[in-house]
């Protein structure tokens, strides 16, 4: 005991040190604190200034906005250092209280001394603190104006016209670049190594290509000769990944066998990368509409349309790239953009037209006939901006063009390879549903799971091919990744998939338990089977609740402020979720005292059947027809319900049953004991009684009264006693009666001799 009091004490000791430390640690740092927010504050003045400037370009508004982002985050993070340590002495003075009056007694010395150090530590760091938040409010400021002096370049580059496209001073400017551009390029084929290299890595990519084109190609074949028009899709996807693959290693293989032989430099890497980027993208444009086309999903006129598009855009990119490294002149670019855009429009244009104006039988085109319209409306606005000048408008939406389309073909062929695996995973875990027309409630979960998940995915390659630069893509996604503060509270895509995780794992674990417990554990014990139903719903709501909290408390909401949300809410709740509350009331009275178990056979307002589940809202009851009637607990708790079940499921039954007045009524009665106690379906104790009911107009009536040990069958074992009854009143001649009646005409007006014969 000695021992832990003295670890105690070393403990606080060392703490009240470290303490000490931190704070001579913090007073130091304020001159090197202000020596940095004034080097801060000359940095962002400096770059206002430059921003004032009108003939500043896009790259240096990108390398400033690097600057201010930075320097925002940094001022940031200082302004979060500073806030504890002003709240501390803040705190501190607050401990010390008011200052006294001049006609009270003075403070001790000490204490004025503190007090004066104090308010002279809180005055410099609430110094520090404005400015830093000044700062960083400035920073944000200037942030701002770069992206809207960033928005104001783009689109005057976009919308800036230039010569004519019938203007002749362009085409004989462009002239003389374009036969030295084309020199340029000749003289590459004159070096040996690189042509030499460039034979090898297209037979090494030709050969990797046809390989796995034709294997894939070979099971495609056998496949969709048994599969539905649905599955044709899926399967025509499944068959590229092969393919693809292949192509994507044999171009990583070729790219770094160009840098182990030294043909790829500094200079000219992007230019290499993009060249090996266009070939995969022809390859896989080739075998995409090549597939689409033997699965007769889209027309031969289709696929030429797709491949001239891309080959075209592949030439573009690859010219305009080369164009950079050479430096070719403005004409030059502008005669290219001219050139493609309108071959573009026209190809496209024709295309669109010949569709419209051909049958109206367009299924096999892939897309639906309305978007033939919107490709003939934009071929057309390509071909008048052209005219009127506006060459990067008309590019700007060429491109877009391909590149939206062929991120639109990937997503979805990307969804239609995953979906086939997700439906499997459903029919694995869901065996009961064996029908096609069956919920498949895990396939729908998991393929909105999927889409929302590609879609986002999307987000960025969209921004991207509408102008927006990879650098703010990836500072946004990282932004949002990691989150923003919102109070205390820092709201992030990660904290919430963190969360999302932690609420699926702990729900799934609950489950599992459920299972485990309905199927191995408690029918191993003696208990009833509603006890068992009632054990393993009372887990799921705890391990549901448990797996909501944990979940809110890992996205970062302080679960304290739940008291006062739900302080908040308490008034709502009781007066407009009155009839809710008392369901889940009575559900969990319900539960736990068991006035109603699950197989009871109920009789309420709204039915007789058997009850199925008991959930904290309603009671579900299946009726004799195999129709469910949703019952709310508060009917089942507040008004009377007849339950045959309740204690045990032991019953009465009374079969009613006439004879003639011919008939010995002992004989009777004799033969329907003795019909009764040798029934194996009765119950010996309580003893079954026939009574002599009643003398009915037209027969003795007998009513027999017997025990079942379930009552649940007493349909079928009536109708069997029934059937016995006939049995022993037919073998000893007693007769069932039937309604008689006697008719005693007393006048018949114009009968008069039909009774005696005349």
């Amino acid at each position: 005991m000695k021992l832990l009091r003295c670890f105690s004490y070393l403990c606080l000791v060392v703490f009240n040190v470290h303490s000490s430390a931190v704070a001579a640690q913090e007073l130091i740092n304020q001159e090197a604190t202000k020596l940095w927010l004034k080097e801060k504050q000359e940095t962002i003045e400096l770059i206002s200034q430059q921003l004032a400037d009108n003939t500043i370009d896009k790259a240096r508004l990108l390398e400033l906005r690097q600057t201010l982002r930075s320097a925002r985050t940094e001022l940031q993070y200082k302004v979060d250092v500073i806030k504890p340590v002003n709240n501390s002495v803040q705190a501190d003075l607050a401990d010390l209280g008011a200052a006294p009056d001049e006609d009270v007694p003075p403070e001790p010395d000490n204490i004025q001394k503190l007090r004066a150090e104090l308010t002279n530590e809180s005055l410099i760091i609430e110094g520090l603190l404005t400015q830093a938040e000044a700062l960083t409010s400035k920073s944000s400021r200037l942030l701002e104006k770069i992206t809207s002096l960033r928005r104001t370049l783009f689109l005057d580059g976009l919308f800036e016209r230039q010569m004519a496209v019938f203007n002749t001073t362009l085409w004989k400017t462009a002239e003389e670049p374009f036969y030295a551009q084309f020199s340029n390029y000749k003289g590459i084929f004159y070096d040996k190594t690189l042509r030499s290299l460039s034979v090898i890595s297209g037979c090494i990519l030709l050969v990797v290509f046809l390989f796995a084109t034709l294997v894939s190609k070979k099971r495609l074949t056998i496949k969709l000769q048994n599969a539905g028009r649905e599955h044709v899709f899926p399967l025509v996807s499944a068959s590229l990944v092969l393919p693809f693959l292949a192509i994507g290693l044999g171009l990583l293989f070729i790219y770094q066998l160009f840098i182990s032989q030294g043909i790829v430099t500094e200079a000219n890497h992007l230019l290499i990368q993009k060249v090996l980027m266009l070939t995969g993208f022809l390859f896989a444009v080739y075998l995409m509409t090549g597939r689409f086309l033997k699965a007769a999903l889209i027309r031969s006129h289709l696929r030429y349309l797709i491949c001239v598009v891309a080959l075209l855009f592949a030439v573009d990119t690859l010219l305009l790239e080369s164009g950079k490294i050479i430096g070719v002149p403005i004409e030059l670019a502008v005669v290219q953009s001219y050139i493609v855009s309108l071959t573009f429009a026209f190809i496209l244009g024709l295309f669109s037209l010949f569709v419209l104006i051909g049958p109206k039988e367009t299924k096999d085109y892939f897309f639906p006939r309305k978007i033939f319209v919107v490709f003939l409306t934009i071929s057309l606005s390509i071909i008048v901006f052209n005219v009127f000048g506006y060459a990067a408008l008309s590019r700007y939406i060429f491109e877009g063009f391909v590149l939206i389309f062929s991120l639109l073909a990937s997503i979805l062929v990307i969804r239609a390879v995953i979906r086939p695996y997700f439906y499997r995973l459903d029919k694995r875990f869901s065996q009961d549903n064996i029908g096609e027309d069956s919920e498949q409630v895990i396939y729908f979960w998991l393929c909105l799971s999927l889409d929302l998940i590609l879609f986002f995915i999307c987000l960025p390659f969209v921004a991207g091919i509408f102008g927006t630069e990879w650098q703010y893509i990836q500072e946004t996604i990282k932004q949002a990744f990691f989150g923003f503060k919102v109070g205390n509270m820092t709201i992030s895509i990660s904290n919430i998939g963190v969360g999302l995780l932690v609420f699926l794992t702990l729900l799934f674990i609950t489950r599992v338990i459920q299972r485990i417990l309905d199927q191995k554990i408690l029918p191993k014990t003696n208990m009833d089977t509603s006890v068992r139903q009632s054990i393993t719903q009372v887990l799921g709501y705890v391990g549901l609740i448990i797996a909501l909290m944990a979940s809110i408390s890992a996205v970062g909401f302080d679960l304290t402020n739940l008291a006062l949300i739900a302080g908040a809410l308490s008034v709502g709740i009781g007066f407009g979720l009155q009839s809710i509350v008392s369901n889940f009331v009575s559900g969990l009275i319900l539960l736990f005292e068991r006035p109603i178990k699950v197989g009871d056979w109920l009789i309420t307002n709204s039915g007789e059947g058997i009850v199925k589940k008991i959930s904290v809202r309603a009671t579900v009851v299946e009726t004799f027809d195999r129709t469910s009637i949703i019952v709310p607990n508060a009917e089942l708790i507040s008004s009377s319900v007849k339950n045959w079940t309740h204690a045990d499921r032991v019953g009465r039954v009374i079969v009613n049953v006439g004879v003639s007045y011919s008939s010995d009524p002992q004989q009777v009665r004799d033969l329907l004991m003795d019909m009764i106690t040798e029934n194996k379906d009765v119950l010996k104790t309580p003893k079954p009684t026939v009574l002599f009911k009643d003398f009915a107009d037209s027969a003795l009536i007998f009513e027999i009264r017997f025990f079942i040990s379930n009552i649940q069958e007493i349909f079928p074992i009536s109708s069997q006693v029934r059937f016995d009854i006939w049995e022993v009143f037919k073998e000893a001649g007693v007769e069932i009666s039937f309604p008689q009646r006697d008719l005693h005409i007393r006048t018949a007006p114009g009968l008069e001799g039909v009774f005696d014969g005349k």
